[in-house]
């Protein structure tokens, strides 16, 4: 443990407590109904309105969520409900909130990134830039696909008058703001070089703390439950990294690192080909476990293998390969949990929505953002600045990691 913990560059840990106590905050406020509401004004006239508000609050609050369960979860409750009342058919409305749920996962502060830099061995701030890029790319695809295809099958509900009166809607208008402005402090301070992951994730957590406060929002009560729950979660994601730890090293003391090595250069696929399988394996483990299991203990048997991977060719700038590969596996990742019949998300969906959503209807909507987030990987694969251009601007990456105390 002390090892594992207590090495000079695993201060970044710190900011582990803090981003769930972040988002942990920003739930306990209850400012749900009020962002997603608020978004909706935003996109009142445009055709889709209310889904693509939900995949902005998706993406504005998600990453607080800390893990897959809690991010799908609460988004069904939160949206789902209103999305029926407004007319939308159970399909489309199931499709967007799991599609919304996921893509909160990746989506920077997220701590997945974190643990996902941390075990391929890259630097976590540009792992952060690196997948706005890509994120941009799926969030308009995600975007253009709802506002020309998805329509209110039933006349949509009147939204209740309380909400309705200009100077309601642009108070709800600031209260989505304010969320918004936080998580861009925290890229901002990181991407410029104002504090390190650490005190940005400092940053983000007194300031939902505020927010909550300064809205009259912040009982003791929701304090005391959102340190509570900070609490859970961060014992769960460290006792499950220190067991993955010491699985990964005995695993590499008996020379299975080497082994699958070595199996997969004998497959003749080249450094593409090797690729696809290892993406192809990460996939369908994400059927089965959430994000934390694969990454911790699956991750670090794979890094060898990528390390030795030749993208020299293909990437231009040998030493971006790792957080190229990285963003991949990150939306990998994300795929997996979208995919019928055995996807996680999807599941976890179905255990959060509303009676009259069946699992049937899970499965058909979310085929369409499947095939979204397919296409948008593949353009990554082949446009691999997609992905590097931004923190290869922002940092020098040519610097390489040193070892771990635990390595």
């Amino acid at each position: 443990m002390y090892g594992a913990l207590t090495d000079s560059d695993e201060i970044l840990y710190a900011a582990v407590p803090l981003l769930i106590f972040m988002g942990a905050t920003l739930q306990e406020t209850g400012l749900a109904r009020d962002l997603l509401l608020g978004v909706q004004g935003l996109f009142l006239r445009v055709p889709g309105g209310l889904l693509i508000a939900v995949l902005v609050l998706g993406t504005v609050l998600s990453p607080t969520a800390g893990v897959i369960g809690a991010s799908v979860s609460a988004m069904a409750m939160m949206a789902l409900p209103v999305l029926l009342q407004q007319g939308y058919r159970p399909a489309d409305a199931a499709g967007v909130v799991g599609a919304a749920g996921t893509l909160g996962v990746v989506v920077p502060p997220g701590i997945l990134l974190f643990f996902v830099a941390d075990a391929i061995g890259i630097q976590v701030p540009a792992m952060f830039l690196g997948m706005l890029g890509p994120l941009a790319l799926l969030l308009g695809s995600y975007l253009l696909f709802v506002a020309m295809f998805r329509r209110p099958a039933q006349s949509p509900v009147a939204v209740d008058s309380s909400f309705g009166g200009q100077a309601t809607r642009r108070e709800l208008l600031l209260r989505l703001a304010a969320p918004c402005l936080l998580i861009a402090a925290i890229l901002a301070s990181i991407g410029l070089g104002w504090a390190s992951l650490s005190e940005s994730a400092a940053i983000g957590a007194a300031g939902a703390a505020l927010l909550g406060a300064a809205q009259r929002r912040l009982s003791l009560a929701g304090l005391d439950a959102a340190i509570r729950r900070t609490l859970l979660t961060t014992a769960m994601v460290f006792f499950i990294f220190l067991g993955a730890s010491v699985f990964s090293l005995v695993f590499r003391l008996l020379g299975g690192a080497n082994l699958i090595v070595h199996a997969l250069n004998s497959l003749g696929l080249g450094s593409i080909g090797v690729l696809v399988v290892i993406l192809l394996i990460v996939f369908v483990l994400g059927f089965f476990f959430d994000w934390l299991e694969i990454v911790l203990v699956t991750f670090p048997i794979l890094r060898p293998v990528l390390e030795a991977l030749d993208f020299g060719a293909h990437i231009g700038v040998p030493h971006l390969a790792l957080y190229w590969i990285a963003v991949l596996l990150a939306l990998n990742l994300q795929t997996s949990f979208l995919t019928p019949p055995f996807g996680f998300a999807l599941l976890l969906l179905k255990g959060a929505a509303p009676p009259g959503v069946s699992l049937a209807d899970i499965y058909r909507g979310a085929v369409p953002y499947l095939v979204i987030q397919v296409i948008v990987i593949a353009a990554i694969v082949a446009f691999p600045d997609i992905a590097t251009w931004l923190p290869d601007q922002a940092f020098d990456l040519t610097l390489p990691r040193g070892g771990k105390f635990k390595e």
